[in-house]
């Protein structure tokens, strides 16, 4: 019999390391420098891939992919490879400071599987305290657009047990993914599809938290 896997999909990785050393991840750290391979490379595995197995998702992967400098480059010459073939590109992490910037063009390089985000915490003190440059606006006018271009769901990370954290940090986790989902009405009539996975903080080695 068939067994659908979790993520039934090509993957290539597109550039390692991250520039942006929040406090609680080990890569900003001990992925350095950063690597970037060339959008050549990019496509030249992509299609090996794609011939040697027939799959029909691929993903551009890495810890930060919206920090790639040739990610729109790269987008629109994937999408011209393999669009024809009905091959799915999917773009995991996407970054909420540069979602406004980025939807409008990847609405027409990017078949529209699902956006991933990692918000990491549902109120802006605890991301303030990581590190982490996402505030609730600049999520909800994120998704926004992204559900007028077409997108109709979402995949947010969070974490909990994190320092400072208090019992109504967790409530709103359940809070801001129902008001992420909702947002869809007033564009589409409906809500989005939210699927909200929450993962416990692990202190990691050599990073400002290690001792949490």
């Amino acid at each position: 019999p068939h067994v659908e896997v979790v993520h039934d999909r090509l993957a290539v990785e597109i550039m390692r390391g991250c520039p942006q050393r929040c406090r609680f991840c080990h890569a900003g750290y001990t992925k350095r420098p950063i690597r970037y391979r060339s959008v050549d490379r990019i496509l030249e595995l992509s299609e090996a891939m794609v011939r040697a197995t027939g799959v029909d998702e691929l993903g551009l992967l890495s810890l930060s992919t919206a920090d790639y400098p040739n990610l729109r480059e790269l987008a629109k010459r994937v999408n011209e490879r393999f669009a024809a073939r009905r091959v799915n590109i999917s773009m995991p992490s996407l970054r909420v400071a540069n979602m406004l910037r980025d939807i409008p063009w990847m609405a027409g390089a990017v078949r529209k599987s699902g956006l991933t985000i990692a918000v990491e915490a549902a109120c802006d003190r605890l991301r303030k305290a990581l590190r982490k440059h996402v505030v609730d606006g600049d999520l909800l006018d994120g998704v926004k657009e992204a559900y007028k271009a077409g997108w109709r769901s979402v995949k947010l990370y969070f974490m909990c047990g994190l320092p400072g954290e208090q019992p109504e940090d967790l409530d709103e986790i359940v809070h801001l993914a129902r008001r992420v989902s909702e947002a869809r009405r007033e564009f589409c009539g409906g809500p989005a599809k939210v699927n909200a996975s929450v993962g416990w903080l692990v202190p990691k080695p050599h990073t400002p938290l290690q001792w949490v």
